[in-house]
């Protein structure tokens, strides 16, 4: 385990205990959620390093990683991503400036740059997981490590995507960095995150599944967003709500608090978050945000 001394958001030294959460999906160990006491960002502290990550990810359940249908609730999110793959290629064409070149960090098993690469785009993804990226390979895209990113050429890219991905990077600010200087000046930056002020995180807490620790390093909402790409000369122009995040995520938190009628009572709370984002996006489960240069 490391332990961050730092906040990454406003390098502050002093942080305070906020949750604590289990680890439901792998090692069922118990981790820390601090809160930094200077901007209220919320960090995994400890966590595992870099070199220890990989064995969290190594469960048939997670799905990013395996794109295992197996289950009732694995079958909902298959659905649930067909559906929001196409909404999402539909939402890169109303933002492209005329270019196509597309990268996705944090490819996981392709399926978002198969859909690209059929709307016409040069693809490319970024995935660390080697049983996911070898899916990916084995599919026919341009799938590579993150090693390899010291490579690409600077200003090349007009869209970069990182779908529930930012909170799992452990460099977090140097990849933003790195990322930034990929990007043509009219290029943009597209990040989902869980958004840690939803409804279903007030109803669940504790067992909020989009916790989802150790593997979520960080633990955003609007303002943390925003502050961590202004820190990178960067400006969020529009946010979006994910509308059915919030049916997946309680599905799986009443999984995880073993309910009776789990199914049911998650789909009310999925429902109660869903209206709420129609009211005011930042209730929303997940945020998308659009990002550009300044």
């Amino acid at each position: 385990m490391e332990a961050l001394t730092q906040c990454p958001l406003c390098s502050s030294l002093e942080f305070k205990p906020f949750i604590k959460c289990v680890d439901h999906t792998v090692s069922h160990e118990i981790f820390l959620i601090v809160e930094c006491k200077t901007c209220a960002f919320k960090f995994t502290n400890p966590r595992p390093s870099i070199s220890s990550i990989g064995k969290y990810y190594q469960s048939s359940d997670y799905i990013s990683h395996s794109n295992t249908s197996i289950g009732i609730i694995n079958k909902i999110y298959q659905i649930a991503r067909h559906f929001t793959i196409s909404k999402k290629v539909k939402l890169i064409k109303s933002l492209s400036s005329g270019g196509k070149n597309i990268l996705d960090y944090g490819s996981g098993t392709g399926e978002f740059l198969t859909a690209m690469k059929k709307a016409g785009w040069n693809t490319k993804g970024i995935e660390p997981g080697e049983q996911a990226r070898s899916f990916a390979i084995n599919n026919h895209l341009d799938v590579v490590h993150p090693d390899e990113m010291k490579n690409f050429f600077p200003a090349k890219l007009d869209i970069i995507t990182l779908w529930h991905v930012l909170e799992h990077i452990h460099d977090v600010n140097e990849t933003i960095a790195a990322l930034r200087e990929l990007l043509t000046q009219e290029g943009k930056i597209i990040v989902a995150v869980p958004n840690n002020k939803s409804t279903d995180q007030k109803i669940y807490k504790e067992v909020w599944a989009a916790y989802d620790v150790p593997r979520h390093l960080y633990h955003f909402n609007l303002e943390s967003v925003n502050r961590l790409f202004q820190k990178h000369q960067m400006t969020v122009k529009k946010v979006l709500p994910m509308p059915l995040d919030g049916f997946y995520v309680s599905f799986l938190s009443e999984k995880y608090k073993k309910s009776n009628f789990g199914l049911i009572k998650g789909f009310f709370s999925g429902l109660k978050t869903y209206l709420n984002s129609l009211k005011e996006k930042q209730f929303s489960s997940s945020l998308i945000f659009i990002i550009e240069k300044l």
